[in-house]
């Protein structure tokens, strides 16, 4: 099984949707649930699809998303009189930058309509459905916006919109397909720099993390009440 990582410098119920899946010669298909794996952030092998997200903003943390891979590309080989040439490698595909585009429900002021950030990942022709792509679904503009606008106990919806360009090992150049995928944005109160919390509510760390180490993706509240007292 081929894996890559790939980080980027760096929402009524809704599900991820893909467009234009069969035009593009490398393509994003669905979001797969997140595993700490050998040391390292991995879509799970067998894990379930991952409809839509969920993130406590007052983490101050980004949402990661794992995105399964696929190309439509073929390798070429050289050959002269029977002789190889050249062999794989010229029909590879390199990425080289991740856009990410945003609309909200509500609408949340100042959120930008794009963010731009380079990466770097090569993808091998005839890539199979195996391989995946781990990257921010929301850059730092986005966050910001967010965090300003989003108060305790409220929520908004955003719907992020990626995709990925590159070039072949020609130079020709060539993008991804694009994704949307819904994240569903919530404030608890928490405060990062004290670990402190509402009154009323505590942190419990162990409840508070999500797939791979991240602080308040998909595991509801980060501050929450306490658990209610026993008398022996």
């Amino acid at each position: 099984m081929k894996r890559l990582m790939l980080v980027a410098a760096l929402a009524a119920s809704s599900s991820a949707c893909v467009a234009n899946q069969g035009d593009a010669s490398i393509r994003f298909l669905q979001a797969g649930a997140l595993a700490t794996e050998d040391g390292r952030c991995s879509v799970a092998t067998g894990g379930a699809q991952v409809p839509q997200g969920l993130l406590d903003i007052s983490g101050g943390q980004s949402y990661l998303l794992g995105l399964v891979v696929e190309t439509n590309s073929t390798q070429r080989d050289i050959t002269i009189n029977g002789d190889l040439l050249s062999g794989p490698g010229l029909n590879d595909i390199t990425l080289n930058e991740v856009v990410l585009s945003y609309e909200a429900s509500p609408r949340v002021p100042g959120l930008p309509e794009e963010e731009i950030f380079p990466i770097y990942g090569v993808f091998r022709p005839a890539t199979s459905s195996g391989s995946y792509a781990v990257l921010y679904a929301l850059g730092p503009k986005a966050l910001t916006a967010l965090a300003a606008a989003v108060g305790e106990g409220q929520q908004v919806t955003v719907f992020s919109t990626i995709k990925a360009r590159g070039q072949f090992s020609s130079g020709m150049a060539t993008e991804s397909n694009e994704i949307t995928f819904p994240i569903n944005i919530i404030n608890s109160g928490f405060d990062p720099s004290t670990l402190g919390c509402p009154a009323g509510l505590t942190f419990t760390p162990a409840q508070a993390v999500g797939p791979c180490g991240q602080l308040g993706q998909d595991v509801g509240n980060i501050c929450r009440p306490p658990p209610p007292t026993t008398t022996p």
